[in-house]
């Protein structure tokens, strides 16, 4: 509802049919994944309520208000985009756009069905190992990687180029807060030191 809000507030109008869209799928993917959460594991889906408040680290609590700011910076600017028609994108490029969002969903519901453990804050609870299984087997943060991938597409999906300058924004905040995390990993979790031996790439395969 608050996406909805900021949204066609910004764009003066509810004739937005790119943010229509944009928000019936985060509304279906985002609802699937708490029902097969609900369903399937409800200690995750316990932990993914934790709030910035909670997290261990003055770093994580930055970094966590850092990303809500610029992810709302993204609605709030392609919508003033739509208002005042800045961009011009091909309706091609607004469906890539779409794409992204949606793969983004996929990979985050995918690292969610790996890791019982992926909390919503960094943290190493009783019992926790180290998962090296599904989308951890290629890169270390995949649910890192599908919130990326999902922010790249927002601002296309939305119809605006300028929703990509949040998009590397938000990006910057989550390399600060992964690799703030795997120094914290690093020393509270036990066999997090082999397992970065062993999958070399944080982010992305072959790249980072």
């Amino acid at each position: 509802m608050t996406r909805a809000v900021v949204l066609f507030v910004a764009a003066g109008t509810l004739a937005y049919r790119e943010a229509w869209v944009f928000l019936a799928l985060g509304t279906v993917g985002e609802g699937a994944t708490n029902a097969y959460l609900l369903r399937h594991d409800k200690e995750l889906l316990r932990r993914r309520l934790s709030s910035a408040s909670d997290e261990v680290t003055p770093v994580q609590r930055k970094v966590q208000k850092f990303t809500a700011v610029t992810f709302s910076g993204t609605l709030v600017s392609s919508g003033l985009d739509h208002r005042f028609h800045w961009s011009h994108i091909p309706s091609a490029v607004i469906l890539a756009g779409d794409l992204l969002v949606v793969c983004g969903l996929v990979i985050i519901w995918a690292a969610f069905r790996a890791n019982t453990f992926a909390s919503a804050i960094i943290t190493v609870e009783e019992r926790q190992t180290v998962v090296a299984a599904g989308p951890y087997a290629l890169v270390r943060h995949p649910m890192y990687t599908g919130l990326v991938v999902m922010m790249l597409g927002v601002g296309p999906a939305l119809g605006s180029w300028w929703g990509l300058v949040g998009a590397v924004a938000f990006a910057s905040g989550v390399v600060v807060r992964l690799l703030d995390e795997e120094r914290f990993l690093a020393g509270n979790l036990v066999g997090y030191t082999d397992y970065r031996a062993k999958v070399r790439h944080r982010l992305a395969p072959l790249v980072w």
